[in-house]
């Protein structure tokens, strides 16, 4: 056991001591100082060769701050999963107060070697039963459709015919041109002459360099020049073909050449592509619908510091996106009392089913590939950076929501009536 942790319950807060012991509090002092050797210049020494006991001397308050807030990311959730309290939120933790009245890191460094940190978490309400009743967890059908049919017009494409035509173009026309860019002093510009049959495209497509070309081809013909004029740059324009385009339907023959048995063969494979290609999307909408619907139809009393906390942790999100939070105001406090309660019932049925829930290795290593997709990360540098700063053990308890919503995603579906109960009393 790495911590000792005590625990007195008053006026509706647990109030938590926890101390880490000696060997535990030296492990994460020297392996920030380790991290500071290599990267840390020194004078007189070659990179990375600095004496630990110099950089532990010269760093002594970098090294104690980085290593206590390590400490208590880690420990801070042990402590309350040590003593069967689930935590709503992040707890709160008193800050460390010098004589000085300056506040510094959390906790306190003792002269046994120790580190001793205090918290508070709300006391959790008394939920005997979790429920969720005609809960139908079914992606929107018009969606997948529309998918489908998106594939399909891409391969009618692809089968696409065009005949040249000397009738003047319309909207739904392929034009080929050639286009001669001019600068400001008239000069012709090199490599920006489009010549004999250089450059193809549907009218409608709208990507063009030059604005309102779009809307001029619309009834040109083959022969036809058009000059336009933008930010002192000439473009001249000549019309050398217009393609009438027709698209054919998918025959029998092309899904033959193609594998398939029938349209509703072809129209079934692609469908399941789709929802292949899409499942995130799906998988974080059935996870919306379940926190909903907890919330819902489980009432109870929360503790506001729980929904601040959310209300608080979301505003610095947007914050950080550069989104203005006015816009949101309105509708933050309705989500953030949700997502508090979701996150509170949600730890609740972890817990009645931990023996299905508890987390794997492989679990981890899942969570992390999703992750690491977003970061340009390997698996292994993302989970040595957690466990670089600290966060390993709080990242992988966090995890134990998304585990357990996906196991509420299959017992809903597997369920005829749409409806499950979990007993959630707390021995």
């Amino acid at each position: 056991m790495d911590i000792l942790t005590t625990l007195k319950t008053e006026d509706g807060v647990h109030k938590l001591h926890v101390v880490v012991n000696q060997k535990a509090t030296s492990t994460y002092c020297d392996n920030y100082a380790k991290v500071l050797q290599e990267t840390e210049p020194m004078a007189g020494f070659r990179e990375g060769k600095a004496p630990l006991d110099v950089i532990k001397k010269k760093f002594a308050r970098k090294i104690k701050e980085k290593s206590a807030d390590f400490m208590v990311t880690t420990y801070a959730v042990k402590a309350l999963e040590d003593q069967n309290l689930v935590a709503g939120s992040r707890p709160v933790f008193p800050k460390h107060i010098m004589p000085s009245g300056v506040k510094t890191w959390i906790g306190e460094f003792n002269i046994d070697g120790t580190f001793s940190f205090d918290l508070e978490s709300a006391v959790a309400p008394e939920i005997d039963t979790v429920k969720l009743k005609d809960v139908v967890l079914e992606f929107d059908q018009s969606r997948i459709d529309a998918g489908i049919d998106e594939q399909i017009n891409h391969l009618r494409h692809e089968l696409v015919q065009k005949t040249p035509t000397n009738k003047p173009a319309t909207e739904l026309d392929q034009i080929v041109l050639s286009i001669t860019t001019i600068d400001p002093n008239g000069n012709e510009i090199p490599g920006l002459k489009i010549q004999s049959f250089p450059f193809s495209f549907d009218i409608k497509s709208e990507q063009f360099f030059a604005k309102g070309l779009a809307e001029k081809l619309v009834g040109v013909s083959v022969g036809d020049s058009l000059d336009l004029e933008e930010e002192g740059y000439r473009f001249k324009v000549d019309i050398e073909q217009v393609n009438s385009i027709f698209l054919p339907q998918i025959t029998d023959e092309n899904l033959t050449s193609w594998g398939f048995e029938s349209m509703d063969h072809f129209r079934e494979q692609i469908r399941n592509e789709w929802v292949a290609s899409n499942a995130p999307i799906i998988r974080k909408e059935m996870h919306s619908k379940i926190r909903s619907e907890l919330a819902l139809q489980n009432e109870f009393d929360l503790p506001q510091e729980w929904v601040d906390e959310v209300a608080h942790t979301l505003e610095s999100r947007l914050s950080q996106m550069g989104s203005a939070l006015e816009q949101y105001r309105e509708g933050l406090g309705a989500y953030s009392e949700m997502i508090a309660k979701s996150d509170f019932l949600l730890e609740l049925i972890w817990e009645a089913n931990k023996d299905k829930l508890a987390l794997t290795d492989q679990d981890l290593l899942f969570y992390a590939r999703e992750e690491v997709n977003n970061h340009g990360l390997t698996v292994e540098d993302y989970i040595s950076q957690l466990i670089g700063v600290g966060q390993y053990f709080s990242w992988s308890i966090g995890h134990r929501k998304t585990k357990t919503l996906d196991f509420l995603t299959q017992e809903l579906k597997m369920n005829k009536n749409s409806s499950i109960e979990f007993n959630t009393k707390r021995i």
